[in-house]
Parts: structure tokens; C-alpha cells; sequence
């Protein structure tokens, strides 16, 4: 019965050290996922920092304004092909209409745009507002700090050569 006795308290012995071993891995492993994924997050907002939140420069002649674009589809697909120099024309005497030259994903609501909102219209239209309208379009973004007089100094009357770059870090 001794000898029996000493298997079962080898057998135990063994048991106990493989569970526990196990366990210890698994812990480490779950560390080493939480670990991972907090390094993936910061690489992550360290990328979205890096992007300056997603800012553009538009420059009307000597006039030079920053805007902030939205966080939509649009606003990205807008971004990536900037630096982009357009033509704009008046229309309504509330906006600058021109062909952005490519199509761009349109996510349309009812809005109420007013001076410095940055607007796609139809998909393909790049719309900078100076005065007041109401319709459905797809935000791109809103230039920062501008009053409708000063947007409507810079932009003149008639056409105007409109060049978009993206603002970045470093």
C-alpha cells in the first residue's frame, strides 16, 4: 500500500506542477495581450496626435485661413488628396462652388451652413460658405475663428483660385 500511496503522491505532485505552470502561463499571456493592445492604442493616438486633428490650410491669394475637418469618410477621402488648388465660383451669394475633380463618399444631412463651414455637394463639389443656407450636404470641415466679412473680403466676387494643403506635425 506504501507503493501505491508513493504513485498517487507522485502522480498528484506532477498534476499539481503542470496545472500550476499552466496557469502561470496563461497569466502571462493575458498580460502580455493587455500589454500589446494598451501598445497598439498608443501608437494609435499617437498617430491621430501626429495629424494635428485632422486641420488644412486654405490659402485665397495673400490670405491664409486653418480649418478643422470633420470626422466623416468625406472629410479622410478629402485629405488624402490634398494638396489640391480649385476653382471656385460664386453662387447664391452665399458660396463658393467648384469641382473637387473626384468623386468622395457623401454622408448627407439637413444642415444649416453658415460662414466657414466647409461643404461636399453631389459628392463632387467643394463648397465654402460665406453667408446662411440650409440643405442636405455632407460636412468636410469648418474653417477656424472667421467672420462672414472676412470671408467675403478674401474671397472677392466673381471666380477664385482656392488651394487646399493639410496642416501635419514636424
Amino acid at each position: 500500500m506504501s507503493k501505491y500511496l508513493r504513485y498517487v503522491l507522485l502522480f498528484l505532485c506532477i498534476f499539481s506542477c503542470l496545472f500550476f505552470a499552466a496557469c502561470g502561463a496563461a497569466g502571462h499571456a493575458s498580460e502580455d495581450a493587455e500589454q500589446g493592445n494598451s501598445s497598439q492604442e498608443e501608437a494609435e493616438d499617437g498617430q491621430e496626435s501626429q495629424n494635428g486633428e485632422g486641420k488644412m490650410c486654405l490659402t485665397v491669394g495673400n490670405t491664409v485661413f486653418t480649418a478643422t475637418l470633420a470626422d466623416n469618410a468625406a472629410a479622410k477621402a478629402l485629405a488624402e488628396l490634398l494638396p489640391l488648388t480649385l476653382s471656385l465660383h460664386d453662387y447664391g451669394g452665399f458660396e463658393k462652388v467648384g469641382s473637387i475633380g473626384s468623386d468622395l463618399p457623401r454622408e448627407d444631412e439637413r444642415i444649416t451652413m453658415t460662414a466657414g463651414d466647409l461643404i461636399l455637394y453631389q459628392g463632387n463639389q467643394f463648397v465654402l460658405c460665406y453667408g446662411e443656407n440650409v440643405w442636405s450636404y455632407t460636412r468636410l470641415g469648418r474653417i477656424e475663428g472667421v467672420t462672414s466679412a472676412q470671408l467675403r473680403e478674401a474671397l472677392g466676387t466673381g471666380n477664385v483660385t482656392v488651394k487646399l494643403s493639410l496642416i501635419t506635425d514636424g
